[in-house]
């Protein structure tokens, strides 16, 4: 037999590959032996820097580095959602002020990233979460004394400089005596006491880093153990025993942003959210919130964008503002003339007077340097005329809010329903069998204090005990909304008593307020919140891994529903959809479907809901409510005492139990089937 030089070579090729292929996999199979005695890995350094969120705000990324088998490795980074209190309408000089505190609190947080902690975790375990939080609530708790130290020194000096000028009353006003009243004006008091507003508590400048090493920490663990940060905390919470299944949280998607600010009358409510019906996948939710959303804005664009051959299209206007000379002393010849364009979902007249105030604003800048106001005084005039009430142009759809959701103003309570129920319709969708619906009321912002009273509509103000009356009122009328998140203030404790005796089995009444700063919440193995069902908890400031786990373990033993929320102030980090996910999460709560930092978690959840229900480890998802008024019956699921709804075909792993509220009785029946 004869073989050519050219067959004879990619022979022995292929023989020489063979081998060096058998070479490798034995030398791969000696590493990964030796591997299993190596030491493990260990932190030796953490990163602090300063970025910015999804709003421009700045805020903390923390890096982690391992060492890795004698190498000094990056193992991952998790940046830090910024919170602020502060409401829309506030005047420029308090969003000025809270700006200025929230960037040197992010400067400070970096610095104790960067140098303290750095040093006080070096060589410890990113597996061992219990010891790293641990170490990092005692140095807060350090930090937080040294404050107060500081604080009670300051008190002391200016109480001793008032010692100092007391003796001339006439030229110093004691604090707290108040000048007598005139004879013949009234003075405002409160129609009913009602419960003060608890103080707001004050936030440790530099807390950032407390949240962000720590959960920074949690995504190293999980990558070192190699498996998914989701599954990582379901371990620790589950004290390492691996869960069988996991159920997915149900997603509260914002669909509309109702302003609270002239020119629109309702401040009652802050979001108009959907929930997909349980018997669907998350996928498949999504998908028929963006069909109403599609639909939503089709019903919100102006009457001039209609699409009727009928209509006619005004040409929008190009106004000249600005005419740049091109004669000396000026040198720029280019530009001879600078136009505004109105934008397309304005009125021709609106677009106008917008021009007329850039125009007002233009002249105002290009005053001869003697004429011209000072910017702080422009600014505060232009804070008092906004909030005095006065009327701006009606609007149908402005923007998109930073919630990631459309924004609209409406006159009454029932407007964005029924605008909610229209879009439904529209898509074929019905509301309570299709699509459910939560409002997040945030009453906490509408207390007027000198009346004791919330503004539920300009110049509408209702008493606590009223509120309640008008939600059994709501619910009734819109049997669809299966969820209401803060409709009082924590502090109403008795309406929320009443509210829950009255809703609680048809409705999930959610405190979001009451549980802002995790830290007030637990006292000694019980949570500081009013009568609720659940509780929408944030990642944010010094909150830390374990004590998510922890309070969440207390909810689940209270029989409270834990909801995950996201921020204002978002980042793109996807974490919190990995904690909702491992803490076993009733709802998470991300805002619209708009904007990339929060589409980013919606697309996190699809991706474990596609590889839980690939691993068959997807648990059955249910919805149930707590008769308040029958508190030693256990918690009852409707799926035992409604007909399931309508079904769109899904796969087995996926199929879930229905839901159908609409037809909820006041009461459940006795011979139903308890879980």
């Amino acid at each position: 037999m004869v073989i050519s030089r050219a067959n004879g070579n990619k022979t022995l090729g292929a023989i020489h590959t063979a081998a060096l292929l058998e070479k490798q996999i034995g030398l791969s199979e000696s590493a990964n032996y030796f591997s299993k005695f190596s030491k493990a890995p260990v932190i030796c350094k953490l990163v602090g820097r300063k970025v910015l969120d999804g709003v421009g705000q700045p805020t903390l990324e923390v890096e982690i580095y391992c060492t890795v088998k004698n190498y000094e490795k990056r193992i991952c980074s998790t940046v830090m959602s910024s919170h602020s209190q502060i409401p829309e309408n506030a005047l420029p000089e308090k969003t000025e002020a809270d700006e200025k505190e929230r960037s040197d609190s992010v400067n400070t947080a970096v610095e104790w990233v960067n140098e303290s902690l750095n040093m006080m975790l070096r060589d410890l375990k990113p597996t061992d979460q219990c010891t790293v939080d641990k170490m990092l609530g005692e140095y807060f708790t350090k930090k937080v004394e040294e404050k107060k130290g500081i604080q009670k020194q300051e008190e002391e000096e200016a109480e001793a400089t008032l010692a100092l000028t007391s003796c001339n009353p006439s030229a110093t006003a004691l604090p707290g005596k108040k000048k007598a009243a005139n004879p013949g004006k009234k003075v405002a008091v409160a129609e009913r006491t009602i419960p003060p507003a608890e103080p707001v508590e004050s936030v440790l400048c530099g807390s950032l880093a407390i949240g962000g090493a720590s959960l920074a920490i949690a995504k190293a663990g999980a990558t070192i153990s190699r498996i998914p940060l989701y599954l990582h905390i379901a371990l620790l919470k589950c004290n390492q025993d691996s869960p069988k299944e996991i159920t997915l949280p149900l997603p509260m998607v914002t669909l509309l942003n109702c302003e609270k600010i002239s020119p629109s009358k309702l401040k009652l409510v802050k979001e108009v959210m959907l929930i997909p019906p349980v018997q669907l996948s998350l996928k498949q939710g999504i998908e028929r919130v963006l069909d109403i959303q599609k639909e939503m804005m089709r019903l919100l664009e102006p009457p001039g964008k209609a699409d009727s051959p009928k209509e006619i299209t005004l040409p929008l206007p190009m106004v000249t503002l600005l005419n740049c000379e091109k004669i000396s002393p000026s040198k720029l010849k280019l530009v001879k003339e600078v136009m505004l364009i109105p934008p397309v979902q304005l009125s021709l007249k609106q677009g106008i007077e917008r021009v007329l105030d850039i125009q007002k604003e233009m002249m105002r800048l290009l005053e001869p340097p003697g004429k011209a106001p000072s910017p702080q005084l422009a600014d505060s005039k232009k804070g008092r005329a906004h909030n005095t009430g006065k009327k701006a142009p009606p609007q149908a759809l402005k923007r998109i809010s930073h919630l990631g959701c459309l924004i609209t103003g409406c006159d009454n309570l029932e407007q964005p329903l029924l605008l909610m129920q229209t879009a439904c319709n529209n898509v074929g969708l019905e509301l309570g069998t299709d699509m459910h619906l939560a409002i997040n009321c945030a009453a906490h912002e509408l207390m007027d204090y000198v009346k004791g009273k919330y503004e539920i509509l300009t110049g509408t103000f209702k008493r606590p005990d009223e509120m309640v009356d008008m939600y059994v009122e709501l619910i009734n009328k819109f049997p669809f909304i299966i969820a209401l998140i803060d409709p009082l203030r924590k502090e109403d404790r008795q309406q929320w008593n009443h509210i829950c005796c009255a809703l609680g089995s048809k409705c999930y009444l959610i405190a979001e307020d009451a549980a802002t700063y995790i830290s007030k919440l637990k006292i000694d193995q019980n949570i500081n919140i009013p009568t609720c069902s659940g509780v929408v908890l944030k990642y944010i400031n010094q909150t830390r891994v374990s004590d998510l786990i922890e309070l969440t373990g207390l909810l689940d033993g209270q029989r409270h529903i834990t909801i995950l929320g996201s921020p204002d102030g978002e980042s793109s980090d996807d974490s919190l959809v990995d904690l909702a996910v491992g803490l076993g999460a009733r709802f998470i709560k991300l805002g619209g479907l708009s904007r990339g930092e929060r589409v980013t978690k919606y697309n996190r959840l699809l991706a474990i809901e596609e590889e839980l229900a690939k691993n068959r480890t997807l648990r059955e998802a249910n919805l149930e409510f707590t008769a308040f008024a029958e508190e030693s019956q256990p918690e009852k699921q409707l799926s035992d005492v409604l007909p399931p709804p309508k079904q769109d075909s899904l796969p087995p792993q996926l199929s879930q139990p229905a839901l159908q509220v609409h037809s909820l009785p006041a009461q459940l029946p006795e011979n139903s089937t308890l879980t």
